[in-house]
């Protein structure tokens, strides 16, 4: 019997061991490992502006969003928002040029912004207060009409901006 246990445990071990030099990852059996590795693998999957978690960065992204839908920003739309970011938000000038400079990077593959808005909005929507939801949709209404008229595009992103942000009724009617 201790025989048998023995040959099958070697057997077992040989067997690993074949594995493990035909190239085979032996930390894929580890379940702790499987699991670890599929929540990152979810978490890769998802696009970064859908992981923003602060109000001001969020608001920022937006606000180059809405300079974009216009057409290429100019320099003059980037030296106006990145103003509005040091009157706003109160950074310095390196802080919101780094600010613009990051909203740019994760613009950069997004074709279509407005259905975008409800998933960037998600994760910080709870952290708005109501004076920042008023002061965003000013700053996009600024942006928006800073060279010429607002577009069609870009005022569809103020609405839904606006529609994202709106308190629902179970936040209106609660009191405590």
């Amino acid at each position: 019997m201790v025989i048998a246990i023995l040959t099958a445990l070697t057997a077992f071990l040989w067997t690993l061991y074949r594995l493990h030099t035909s190239g085979f990852d032996l930390r894929v059996l580890n379940p702790f490992y499987l699991l670890r590795r599929l929540k990152w693998q979810d978490r890769a999957n998802i696009k970064a502006i859908h992981l923003i978690e602060k109000p001001m960065e969020a608001a920022a992204l937006l606000l180059v969003a809405t300079a974009k839908l216009d057409g290429e920003i100019t320099r003059e739309q980037r030296n106006f928002i990145i103003q509005l970011f040091i009157n706003e938000f109160s950074l310095t000038e390196i802080a919101a040029n780094e600010l613009y400079a990051a909203s740019s990077r994760l613009l950069k593959d997004v074709n279509n912004i407005i259905p975008e808005v409800r998933l960037i909005l998600a994760p910080c929507k709870a952290a708005f207060k109501p004076n920042q939801i008023e002061t965003l949709l000013e700053m996009l209404s600024k942006v928006a009409a800073e060279e010429n008229s607002p577009t069609v595009a870009q005022s569809e992103l103020i609405l839904e901006v606006r529609k994202q942000l709106a308190p629902t009724e179970d936040d209106k009617f609660n009191w405590k």
